[in-house]
C-alpha cells in the first residue's frame, strides 16, 4: 500500500500490488481467517477506506491497464466486504470504479467477469470487521 502511494505513476508498481492484495484477501476471505488480521493489527477497519481509495485512484490513473482494472475490481470487491455497514459513500465510489473499468473494457472477458463478480458481493451487506 505504502510503495502504492509511493510511486503511483508506475503501472507496474500498481499492479504489482493490486494482484498481490487480491491474491492475499481471497484467501483471508476463503478460509475466514481476516479476523485474525484484525487481531494481528494488520488491517484495521478503520483503514479500509483509505485502502479502497488507493485502488480507486490507481484504476484512475490507469484507465488502459487491464490487469490493473481486473484486479482493481477484485480488490475492491474484497474489501468492501470488510466495510462497516452503512458505508453508502464508499459504495457509490466503489460503483463509479467498477463500472468505468467496465466501459473501457468492455470486450475484455477477465476484467466484464471480475465486474460482475464485483457487483455480486454488493447483494449482501457487507459483514465488517
Amino acid at each position: 500500500l505504502e510503495e502504492m502511494r509511493r510511486c503511483p505513476q508506475s503501472a507496474n508498481v500498481q499492479e504489482a500490488a493490486l494482484s498481490a492484495f487480491a491474491d492475499v484477501l481471497k484467501s483471508q476471505a476463503d478460509c475466514c481467517d481476516l479476523e485474525a488480521w484484525v487481531d494481528a493489527e494488520i488491517l484495521q477497519p478503520h483503514a479500509v477506506g483509505g485502502v479502497i481509495q488507493t485502488v480507486i485512484d490507481s484504476m484512475a490513473h490507469h484507465r488502459e491497464r487491464r490487469p490493473i482494472q481486473e484486479f482493481g475490481c477484485q480488490t475492491l470487491g474484497l474489501l468492501y466486504m470488510l466495510l462497516p455497514a452503512a458505508t453508502d459513500p464508499l459504495l457509490d465510489c466503489i460503483v463509479d470504479a467498477v463500472l468505468a473499468a467496465f466501459k473501457r473494457h468492455n470486450k475484455d472477458y477477465e476484467v466484464v467477469d471480475m465486474v460482475v463478480w464485483t457487483f455480486s458481493c454488493f447483494v449482501e451487506p457487507p459483514a465488517g470487521l
